[in-house]
């Protein structure tokens, strides 16, 4: 049975979508040699109100808006603002930092930006992004420093895709050192680049594997924090189900509001190895895998869920990934009346 939602159909299984990945606009105005994503021209922004709408009668508690740069989208500010105004999700915007004006626009409405920076490597930075690092670094300072002045409650982290050559050469490691040195508490995600047929992944070469790791450990013993943003990759934590990850957590949409999902069959495992692994478990590792009353104080979903809401996700937890959970630890999570 399809739920219908005036224009917008909820995909069957989908009771509680948590999180919302928009795909605002397939455009993208740089060209990175890794990146498989559309580069296509920017959608008409007049339908983007109606699909926001139908997001909005969806009601999730956590939006991250992709592209894509969704800063091409002139009115960006204005949907945000609305979104933010009417459901209250906690809002992430993936960006590449090339316009930071509209991030200082958007500051008011958002709790995360994640910004695309690999390396310190000026010249890999050159030739896999075509970017100067120490310019886009210059830029998250500045934003940095706005979001702290005007008192703006933002987070900022800085995402670096992992692949050969940005591991074979140094500036990882003086990526992480140069964010903690800015003194922003700037979070560092290190995304392994995805699918593993890609001739720069690393996913399935164990020499390389072991080489990152090494990397990862050497900033980790002296301080630097660094987060893996596929946790399977590190073999730390069992997969889901896709089916009960997406019945639960995910859905994606487009500009156009047609849903989409590059996940594999239900009925088959969230495989790292699979070609675009839908990785639901990210957008809840806080509070999935025996969670803590610190991780539900910290979580996006504190205050953002109606109390059956708080029971599915309990009776989620309960049943796939920590059954011995006390009973009272979701309470924090309950919109207060």
């Amino acid at each position: 049975m399809q739920i219908e939602v005036e224009k917008i159909q909820i995909p069957d299984g989908v009771i509680f979508p948590f999180a919302l990945e928009w795909r605002i606009t397939e455009a993208c105005n740089m060209d990175c040699a890794y990146c498989s994503s559309h580069r296509g021209k920017l959608a008409d922004e007049k339908n983007l109100p109606e699909t926001l709408e139908g997001i909005i009668r969806i009601n999730p508690k956590h939006v991250w808006i992709g592209g894509g740069e969704p800063t091409l989208v002139k009115t960006l500010p204005n949907l945000l603002s609305r979104l933010k105004e009417a459901v209250d999700p906690h809002i992430g915007v993936n960006t590449n930092m090339t316009n930071p004006d509209m991030l200082i626009k958007i500051l008011p409405y958002v709790d995360d930006i994640i910004v695309s920076l690999d390396t310190m490597n000026r010249e890999v930075s050159l030739k896999y992004r075509g970017t100067e690092p120490e310019l886009i670094l210059e830029r998250i300072k500045n934003l940095a420093q706005t979001a702290q002045e005007k008192k703006y409650p933002v987070n900022i982290s800085v995402n670096s895709v992992i692949f050969r050559e940005s591991i074979l050469k140094a500036g990882l490691q003086e990526l992480n050192t140069a964010l903690e040195s800015l003194d922003y508490n700037i979070s560092h995600i290190l995304c392994p680049l995805y699918p593993a047929t890609n001739s720069q992944s690393i996913v399935s070469d164990n020499q390389m594997k072991e080489k990152f790791h090494g990397i990862v450990q050497n900033i980790r013993s002296t301080g630097g924090r660094v987060h893996i943003d596929f946790p399977e990759f590190e073999e730390c934590v069992d997969i889901l189900p896709v089916k009960y990850l997406r019945k639960y957590f995910r859905l994606q949409i487009i500009g156009s509001g047609e849903f989409f999902s590059p996940c594999p069959p239900a009925e088959d495992p969230a495989s790292p190895w699979c070609p675009y692994p839908c990785n639901a478990a990210c957008f809840v590792e806080d509070i999935l895998h025996d969670p803590t009353p610190k991780d539900i104080q910290e979580s996006p979903l504190k205050g953002r869920l109606s109390e059956s809401e708080k029971d599915k996700l309990e009776e989620f937890v309960k049943t796939y990934a920590s059954p011995l959970i006390d009973d009272e630890l979701f309470e924090p999570l309950v919109r207060k009346k």
